[in-house]
């Protein structure tokens, strides 16, 4: 698909413009709805949230919709909404590792570390080279003032696994493995 092409390649409009031909002429398509917004997203439109909201209704049990609007709300750090869409894409996927990461990063928030470390656990059975799931899991084991998730052993085993999957490019990993 094109429009997802430029999408990645960061051409934002071009890829606003032909994802809103797209809806027009497949106004039920929740696929096509989530690739706008995430477009949206990309260009600074505040057009983002309508359309995210038009996927997940035409989509209700979507995956992808699901889980795209509750990292959208994470990212803006409306918490409590993302985790509402969190833990239904997590009804839809147990498993599916971008669902769990983000209720980690909720929980995490909200300062419970023992529901963060499981489901940073359930995203790394999932995805075992999930970067951002490793080093967050690093993390909280490593620095976690509660004795049932710290885990300095644990930590420096996945510090190890880390700088063999990321290499020291990584700054969010090196300042973990430091």
């Amino acid at each position: 698909n094109l429009a997802v092409l430029e999408l990645e390649g960061g051409v934002c409009s071009n890829a606003v413009e032909l994802l809103q031909k797209c809806v027009r002429l497949r106004p039920a398509s929740e696929a096509a709805w989530t690739d706008l917004a995430l477009a949206y997203e990309c260009a600074g439109s505040s057009d983002a949230e309508k359309a995210y909201l038009e996927a997940v209704k035409l989509g209700p049990a979507n995956l992808n919709a699901l889980g795209a609007y509750g990292n959208y709300l994470v990212r803006a750090k409306r918490m409590d909404e993302g985790a509402v869409f969190l833990r239904k894409a997590l009804e839809v996927s147990p498993a599916d590792p971008r669902a769990n990461y983000l209720m980690a990063t909720v929980y995490s928030e909200e300062g419970d570390e023992v529901r963060a470390v499981e489901h940073l656990k359930r995203a790394i059975e999932s995805a075992p080279g999930f970067i951002p799931a490793l080093n967050n899991l690093a993390w909280l084991m490593a620095t976690s003032t509660n004795s049932g998730v710290r885990d300095p052993v644990r930590a420096l085993q996945l510090a190890d696994q880390l700088l063999a999957s990321a290499g020291g490019g990584d700054a969010s990993v090196l300042a973990t493995v430091a």
